[in-house]
């Protein structure tokens, strides 16, 4: 996840989105929903990092649905650009053990 991805965007959009995203996660479709969002996240992540890990997909796109849930549920409140940081330093660090 380098500077200029899709991180920022995606987080921005939900940020001004909620109620969007608010059913995307937690609406009548549920689970389904949530996982088709979550493999969407998978595949962007997957294609912006290259041939890495399922594991490393899978701990990135959980962070960042976390991220999302936090501002649809008003928990989160760091501002998009701090939360791509922290996204991309747990990158990082991530594939530099895996």
């Amino acid at each position: 996840m380098t500077r200029g991805g899709f991180v920022e965007p995606l987080l921005l959009h939900a940020k001004t989105h909620t109620g969007l995203y608010r059913v995307l996660l937690h609406g009548s479709g549920g689970a389904i929903a949530e996982r088709e969002f979550q493999l969407v996240v998978e595949e962007m992540l997957s294609g912006r990092l290259g041939a890495r890990t399922g594991l490393t997909v899978t701990l990135l796109s959980g962070a960042l649905i976390g991220c999302v849930r936090g501002w649809v549920d008003g928990r989160l409140v760091a501002p998009a650009g701090d939360a791509a940081a922290a996204l991309r330093r747990m990158a990082k660090a991530i594939q530099t053990t895996t």
